[in-house]
């Protein structure tokens, strides 16, 4: 079935959402995170530069397609062979999980140090 969540979720709710979803087909950015911190397999349909430059980053081009140009018999298409193989989306999550951490990571690090300079400065 499909499930539209409620815009004012906090991140705790949307987590545990997430977990219990069998695979997700996402639209926006940051459902694809969601997706990917959780491990759930997800197909990507991307409309904007944030959701290209993620599947082209992970190499995810397999299960996305674009939003701009795809029609209903390729997106249903997918969907039954992401189901089928859903295990092969599911592990690459996992898998990729990891070094997005450590990214955001980083990024937060370097944010901090770059806010932490801008209070120095002022």
């Amino acid at each position: 079935y499909v499930r539209i969540l409620k815009p004012d979720l906090r991140i705790d709710e949307l987590l545990r959402v997430f977990r219990s979803l069998s695979m997700v087909v996402g639209v926006r950015y940051h459902s694809l995170l969601l997706s990917l911190a959780t491990g759930r397999p997800f197909i990507a349909l991307n409309y904007a530069q944030k959701g290209h430059s993620l599947t082209k980053r992970l190499d995810y081009h397999e299960w996305s397609l674009d939003a701009e140009s795809v029609c209903t018999e390729d997106l249903i298409q997918l969907v039954d062979r992401a189901w089928i193989h859903r295990v092969q989306p599911a592990e690459f999550s996992r898998a990729k999980a990891d070094s997005l951490r450590g990214l955001a990571q980083s990024t937060q690090r370097i944010f901090s140090e770059f806010l932490h300079r801008r209070v120095l400065c002022s």
